[in-house]
Order: structure tokens, then sequence, then C-alpha cells
């Protein structure tokens, strides 16, 4: 399916957004995991340079990828349906370059 649909460069925009989303949320919750994990350490083990603010950063960075969680969920709605509209349309002369 990836070969008959290459040739669309709104398609491939809107895969590129989609995957950017998708990344965007991954390294942002993982950092948030960190955060909360050396905010534990600083809590109940040795004492961190700015230890205060782990758990605050963790909190954020949780907040903020649920936030990009909802964008990359109506991004990868419009990628889907546009693959599907491409992929419908593919004996059509407009598409096929």
């Amino acid at each position: 399916m990836l070969d008959v649909t290459r040739f669309d460069d709104i398609l491939f925009d809107y895969n590129c957004i989609y995957g950017f989303y998708r990344n965007l949320i991954a390294t942002i919750f993982m950092d948030g995991i960190v955060l909360f994990a050396l905010a534990a350490i600083n809590n109940w083990g040795l004492s961190l340079p700015l230890g205060r603010f782990f758990l605050w950063g963790g909190i954020t960075c949780v907040i903020v990828s649920f936030i990009t969680t909802w964008f990359a969920y109506t991004n990868g709605r419009r990628y889907a349906k546009r693959l599907y509209n491409v992929f419908l349309n593919l004996d059509d002369d407009k598409n096929n370059y």
C-alpha cells in the first residue's frame, strides 16, 4: 500500500505531522518518568540540586503529554481519512502523476 500511495504529497505531509506528534508524546512522557524517578531519589535517597522541582516537572510533562495525545489523535484521524481517500481514488487520473 505504501508504494501505491507514495505519490501523494498531502498524504506525506499528514504522515509527517502525525509522526511528529507520536514521537513528541513518547519523548515528553519518558521525560516525565525520569523526572518522577529523580524526585523519588531526591525524596528518599540523596539530596539532589534543584530536587524540589523534579516532581513539578514530572507532573507538567505528564499533563503536556496528555494534551499532545489529543493532537496526535486528531492528526491521526486526518491522516487515516486522507490515506483512505487516496487509496480509493487510485484509478482517477488526477491522482496518478
